[in-house]
């Protein structure tokens, strides 16, 4: 709904410079809206006309708050940051306001205590000096990432998760939407300047590919697209959109007063819709044996000892053996609407996942039941899939799940969803 037609002549000459995003611990979610929509300051408040610990039990929690984000500690400064909207509404461990804000205010929170980089994982200890806890989740369960309040967290995660888009649960951008990043976001010191990055909801498909937006902030950023260092003044310089004719390997850095922020780098995979010949519902699939090490072994030295058409990924009992066996599953996934899609793989031994030619999940270990995960954005309609799964010995397993977008979390992918021609 929208704000009636005398409150929003009020908001334009400028009589209204404010809205209650949070009162007591009631919270108004369409408020943020409106905040964003006319430039209001966020607030947070309680219409309490009595001491706060007749309303807040204060030893467990905090009363309801506006920050503010004045330049100096005066009244003058403190009306000019409201009356320019620099603020965040606090209530409930839940805090909103305008991206920019809350970026700032998560930044100023964590303090990078140790990072290192070995055998293809981040090892990082982050220090929360802040009252709020934060909660960073990508729809995958297992992948969560809590940070509690004036406490350390260790994380020893995939390089692959330090740019793949988290949402802060706890903070709110939107009646809808909570703020992204990526995990990479969060590790340069408070010194640098703020690390660019794409921002999901820019990013979209158009004619001569995906186009996708960096969000940066203040100072000049510079991109490469080929995996090259982005350095000051000989990478392309970041002035709106970019558009991509193919997946490729993004550096983005931004430079302010010459010195440079933490570089974001990320494999960009997308895959444009193809048109599909009269489809019917199945997967087809090549069954081998052999003693493998990775899915590269299947078509390499394995034995095809089967082919055919399922109904699903699933094993076929009546012909594998117990062990030392492989499978490489082909079809076309029909995907309801564009954007980025999350993918899972879970299995004991090795599997892989392409959509469209882009290698989207690497799990190819030998060690048993493992989980990888990846991320590609796919454009409405069919795309060609490729999974290859191979068994060493002791236990099989095999699960491919989807996170579609605006879905919390992942689901198996339906049958319906997959065909072949």
């Amino acid at each position: 709904s929208e704000l009636p037609a005398y409150i929003v002549r009020h908001i334009e000459q400028k009589r209204i410079q404010g809205i209650e995003i949070f009162n007591n611990e009631e919270f108004y979610p369409r408020a943020i809206d409106y905040a964003d929509q006319y430039n209001l300051a966020y607030i947070g408040a309680t219409d309490a006309h009595y001491p706060m610990d007749f309303l807040f039990d204060l030893k467990k929690k905090f009363r309801t708050l506006t920050f503010v984000f004045a330049k100096e500690n005066t009244p003058e400064s403190i009306k000019e940051a409201l009356y320019a909207g620099r603020s965040i509404a606090y209530a409930d461990q839940k805090l909103a306001g305008k991206e920019n804000m809350l970026k700032l205010f998560l930044r100023s929170s964590l303090k990078v205590l140790s990072y290192e980089e070995r055998n293809g994982k981040f090892h990082v200890r982050l220090l929360n000096e802040s009252d709020i806890p934060y909660l960073l989740d990508n729809g995958v369960l297992s992948d969560r990432i809590r940070i509690p309040a004036h406490a350390v967290c260790d994380m020893t995660r995939p390089l692959s998760q330090l740019t793949q888009p988290f949402r802060v649960t706890n903070m709110y951008i939107s009646s809808t939407e909570r703020l992204e990043i990526p995990v990479s976001y969060l590790l340069a010191s408070k010194e640098m300047p703020e690390m660019p990055y794409v921002d999901e909801r820019k990013v979209s498909f158009v004619k001569e590919g995906l186009s996708i937006v960096l969000s940066c902030g203040e100072g000049d950023t510079y991109y490469t697209l080929d995996g090259t260092e982005p350095e000051f003044g000989s990478a392309s310089r970041c002035e709106g959109a970019i558009i991509l004719d193919a997946p490729c390997k993004l550096k983005a850095c931004t430079y302010k007063d010459g010195k440079p922020s933490r570089v974001y780098e990320r494999y960009i995979g997308f895959s444009r819709a193809i048109k599909c010949k009269g489809r019917r519902q199945g997967v087809s699939y090549r069954y081998y044996e052999g003693n493998f090490k990775s899915v590269s072994d299947l078509e390499k030295i394995g034995e095809m000892k089967a082919k055919g058409v399922k109904s699903y990924l699933e094993f076929e009992d009546d012909f594998r053996n117990e062990d030392h066996f492989g499978y490489v599953y082909e079809s076309f996934l029909s995907v309801p609407v564009s954007g980025a899609y999350g993918f899972s793989l879970k299995s004991n031994d090795g599997s892989d996942l392409f959509i469209g030619g882009v290698r989207v999940v690497d799990n190819d270990r030998a060690v048993g039941y493992v989980e990888a995960n990846g991320f590609v954005y796919l454009e409405k309609g069919c795309h060609p899939l490729k999974l290859r799964y191979f068994d060493g010995y002791s236990g099989e397993y095999l699960l491919m799940e989807w996170i579609c977008p605006k879905q919390t979390y992942g689901e198996t992918v339906s049958a319906s969803c997959l065909f072949v021609e």
